[in-house]
């Protein structure tokens, strides 16, 4: 989550939480509240909806995510999993695969993309 990550440190202050305090609550080490404040470490997708989700009466996560921040996580975790699952659900029938991926038999083999919905 993208729009979390940067504005962690801001979000804190705007709550007038102390590291120790936003890292507890959120269920992080201090540390890596420091380093995701820093920029040095990217934010999980887990701890950025448990920050959407405990602070979304937030001003400053509004004015980025809009009214239900919640909302636009779910949203763009939905749209991550299906993509994943479109790349990943691909069948190959009535072939193999060599040991280094090329097809064998190429005149047998047909794709057939599976779309989750």
């Amino acid at each position: 989550m993208d729009l979390v990550s940067p504005r962690l440190k801001l979000i804190r202050t705007e709550m007038d939480y102390t590291q120790d305090q936003m890292a507890e609550i959120i269920g992080i080490s201090k540390k890596t509240l420091v380093q995701l404040e820093k920029g040095r470490q990217e934010i999980g997708w887990a701890t950025a909806v448990v920050v959407c989700a405990l602070f979304r009466e937030s001003a400053l996560l509004r004015s980025v995510m809009g009214d239900d921040p919640i909302e636009l996580a779910e949203r763009l975790y939905m749209k991550k999993f299906i993509q994943e699952k479109q790349q990943r659900v691909r069948l190959l029938i009535g072939g193999r695969r060599s040991d280094n991926g090329s097809n064998i038999n190429c005149n047998s083999i047909r794709r057939v993309d599976i779309i989750v919905l």
